[in-house]
């Protein structure tokens, strides 16, 4: 699920409002199921992180089938590209963090950190795979002035 197909504008007059898709409201739940499986990580995490010690860093990787990541290519000649259709990574990232972070009960704007890749595959499922670390809470950069 990406951003662009998680809400939609609803006017109210003159005033607008974002609201969830049906579809999203849906992704939410069964997203919400299966973070319940690692719900020993998430007390693992937790006990962990020291806000003032730390950063998250969070990698994810999608795995789609190939016949939708890639075109079909016109001729023998061509060469299929990816597709549209496949999805904007950067627009994945920020729905499936959102949920991630509140499930862990951590802000996400301590994330410093993001590695997200859409990877072709030979399965049916599309499969998204994260992993969430902590690392050492970065220290500031000096920039000597000139």
């Amino acid at each position: 699920m990406t951003l662009n197909h998680s809400h939609r504008i609803v006017k109210f007059g003159k005033r607008a409002a974002r609201i969830k898709t049906d579809d999203f409201s849906s992704w939410e739940k069964e997203f919400a199921y299966w973070l319940q499986e690692y719900s020993d990580l998430k007390t693992h995490f937790q006990a962990g992180y020291v806000e003032k010690k730390h950063s998250i860093c969070l990698e994810m990787f999608v795995y789609l089938n190939d016949k939708k990541f890639f075109t079909k290519p016109k001729n023998k000649s061509d060469f299929s590209r990816i597709s549209k259709n496949s999805g904007d990574i950067s627009n994945m990232i920020k729905t499936s963090e959102d949920q991630i972070f509140r499930w862990l009960g951590v802000d996400d704007s301590q994330v410093t950190r993001v590695i997200a890749e859409k990877i072709p595959t030979n399965s049916k499922d599309p499969t998204m795979v994260f992993r969430v670390s902590l690392q050492r809470r970065p220290e500031s950069f000096l920039v000597s002035p000139q």
